[in-house]
């Protein structure tokens, strides 16, 4: 959570993740074995999500807020009212047992049910079974999206996404499986 002063949405989302992966620093070395999942070190911690080879699907949301009504982003000092928050979940999380932080192997293998990516070197690609998705129902998602364009809306996206996002906007190392 951050006060929302100068700068784009852009900048301010990339301080936002730039900020979890810098809790790298926090980050105990000794952990990178097995990771209980279910620990509550774990669910406060930023880093671990970026940067686990077992999640691959992330979905964000992001609010604004304010939190001096009688003041707001057009009156002077108002954006020091304005609070931003970034939220993300991670899945799939089994909690029932402790798992490797990283997979051992070399960058870029693939698991089984994914494979290579044409578009990003080094990241895999999901295969995944569309045919439920038939065309007037792309169509209904593509209009709610219409009607909804002035709100915020929550995507989700593949974890290697978000890793390729970082490392392009902001040359992080990249964490690949």
């Amino acid at each position: 959570m951050d006060g929302v002063e100068n700068g784009t949405s852009r900048e301010r989302i990339h301080f936002h993740i730039t900020s979890w992966y810098d809790e790298v620093e926090d980050f105990d070395n000794a952990e990178i074995g097995l990771v209980n999942y279910s620990s509550a070190a774990w669910q406060l911690s930023s880093y671990i999500p970026l940067a686990s080879a077992t999640f691959i699907y992330v979905g964000c949301g992001r609010a604004i807020y304010t939190l001096d009504l009688n003041k707001t982003a057009t009156t002077p000092g108002g954006f020091r009212n304005r609070v931003e928050v970034l939220v993300c979940n991670y899945g799939p999380v089994d909690r029932t047992a402790p798992r490797q932080l990283y997979k051992l192997g070399r960058p870029g293998l693939c698991p089984s049910g994914t494979f290579p990516s044409d578009r990003y070197q080094s990241l895999c690609k999901i295969v995944q079974d569309s045919s439920f998705l038939n065309k007037s129902s792309r169509r209904f998602q593509v209009r709610n999206r219409q009607q909804i364009s002035n709100t915020s809306t929550v995507r989700t996206v593949s974890l290697s996404q978000l890793l390729l996002l970082l490392y392009l906007t902001m040359q992080l190392p990249l964490h690949c499986r």
